[in-house]
């Protein structure tokens, strides 16, 4: 089939270039390309046209599935992307330790560099989550919460209110078996607005 789609034109723009001119070789040569380049496209219009039709669909279609498949944002919880925090601020850290006070702060020993600036001892541990007691607070940025579910009385979310992407988000709903009981927000140091949620049981 291809075969004869390619080779019927190229007979007959050859048969045609050589009764238009016989007596001269570079005419029939010219003519005999602009009619073979003619009939090529003349037949295979309708398939170039349905080949890029089908190339511009398969185009779109990918675009589509990759933005559906993009990292959900910080407006839904998220909390770390490729094994990095999403982003950082002073200001946080600054009313983190105004809200714990003199109580302890356990974290991960990945987060202690937060801190390391600031007048306030940190308990950097892998397993803090698991030696904190009921008085203490836990700074997380990169650790499963839904193992210690019922341990846990408040919960205080800070959010960017930022499109950051994230492949690890806040794995328990802050609201289950808690009530919203603050909501404020204020200027970060490199944010023009972050949000902080407390929520208690």
């Amino acid at each position: 089939y291809n075969l004869v789609l390619i080779t019927s034109p190229v007979f007959a723009a050859t048969g045609v270039g050589m009764l238009a001119e016989k007596k001269s070789p570079m005419v029939y040569g010219r003519r005999g390309m602009f009619i073979f380049m003619f009939v090529i496209l003349l037949v295979f219009a309708p398939q170039i046209t349905y080949t890029m039709v089908s190339i511009f669909g398969a185009v779109a279609v990918f675009i589509k599935r990759r933005s559906e498949s993009l990292p959900k944002n910080d407006d839904d919880n998220g909390m770390m992307f490729n094994r990095r925090r999403q982003s950082r601020d002073k200001a946080i850290i600054q009313d983190i330790i105004n809200t714990v006070g003199e109580s302890r702060l356990f974290m991960d020993k990945y987060s202690a560099s937060l801190f390391a600036d600031y007048d306030v001892e940190v308990i950097a541990q892998r397993s803090f989550l698991s030696k904190a007691d009921e008085s203490d607070y836990c700074f997380v940025e990169n650790k499963k919460l839904r193992p210690y579910k019922d341990k846990i009385n408040s919960v205080i979310v800070y959010k960017w209110n930022r499109q950051y992407p994230s492949d690890m988000k806040l794995d328990i709903e802050p609201s289950e078996g808690r009530v919203l009981v603050s909501s404020v927000e204020f200027v970060g140091h490199s944010h023009e607005k972050i949000t902080k949620e407390v929520y208690s049981r």
